[in-house]
Formats: C-alpha cells, structure tokens, sequence
C-alpha cells in the first residue's frame, strides 16, 4: 500500500507498508523506518514494488516509533537483502522470542538484550565479531547450530595454540 511521499530538494522517498512493517524508499533501496504498533510476528521483505519500481530492503533504520512499537514484536524473519543496522534500533524487542537469519548473512545481527530470545534459525556460516559488539550482553539460546559452532571455533583456537607452543619450542632451541 502506498503511504506517503516526500519531494525534496534532489531525491524523492516514498514510505510503503507491507504487512505492519512501513519501508521508506528512494532510489532503488528500502529501509525498515516503523513497525505498526500490534504487529507481533514481522517479516522484513526481500524487496519492495511500486508499480514498475522495484526496491531493495537494505537497512533496519531507527523506528519512528522510538522502540514503543517494538514491545509487542515475538518474532522477526528477516530479509536477504538486510545488511545494514543501526545498534540502537533492536533495543525496545522486549519480547522477541524468535529470529529467523537468512543463508545471505554471514555476520550476527545486532538483536542484543533481547532475554526472551529462545529460538534462532540462521546459517551454519554466520560469525560473530566480539570486537565490533563492544561490551554489549549477547544473550542468546544454545541450540546445535551454536553448539556446532563454538566447537569448531575451540578446535581452531587449540590448533592455534599448539601451532605457536611449537614455534616458541623451535625458537629456544
């Protein structure tokens, strides 16, 4: 359905909803901009049609509705062509239980805080960039995929530090 339009200066954005979920539009790329109020399972799309435009979802903008209307949302399937996040935008999911990661992703996305997260679906390559996540409190369930993972990532950290123990002995001798 379309919402609204906005003529400014060099570039035209329209807002779109799609089930709950209102995207704003420009050029050939989307962002999430709001989620309706009593929306509890969001599915954020791959695209977005306009007539004969076609949009691409690229990016979770910051919610107009300032997390309020993200206190109802339990689960979130989220788009192949998401790659953009703003850390800010994912607290207020208070009651996210389920988050569904597409093959198309190979790094978590900044669904941090949220306790009631009990079930994630995503791809065996997704990685986790401590670093990046700074001291944020990752809380999130332990299922075989995850489990499956962080052993892979010890056996890679033990091969490691055998491979330098064996350094260092080759250097004292």
């Amino acid at each position: 359905d379309f919402v609204d339009m906005y003529d400014g200066p060099s570039l035209v954005s329209i807002d779109m909803e799609e089930n709950g979920v209102i995207y704003t539009c420009n050029r050939s790329q989307c962002y999430v901009s709001k989620i309706e109020g009593g929306v509890d399972d969001v599915v954020i799309a791959d695209e977005i049609r306009n007539g004969s435009a076609k949009y691409l979802v690229t990016r979770w903008g910051i919610p107009l509705c300032y997390h309020e209307c993200l206190k109802n949302v339990k689960s979130i399937e989220l788009g192949k062509n998401l790659k953009e996040f703003n850390n800010l935008t994912t607290s207020g999911l208070d009651n996210l239980e389920k988050l569904i990661i597409p093959e198309s992703f190979d790094k978590f996305p900044p669904f941090y805080d949220c306790e009631k997260l009990k079930e994630i679906t995503m791809p065996d390559k997704i990685s986790f960039d401590l670093e990046e996540m700074g001291d944020v409190d990752l809380k999130i369930p332990i299922d075989d995929n995850m489990k499956k993972l962080i052993e892979q990532k010890n056996e890679e950290i033990d091969k490691e530090i055998k491979r330098l123990k064996k350094l260092e002995k080759k250097k004292k001798k």
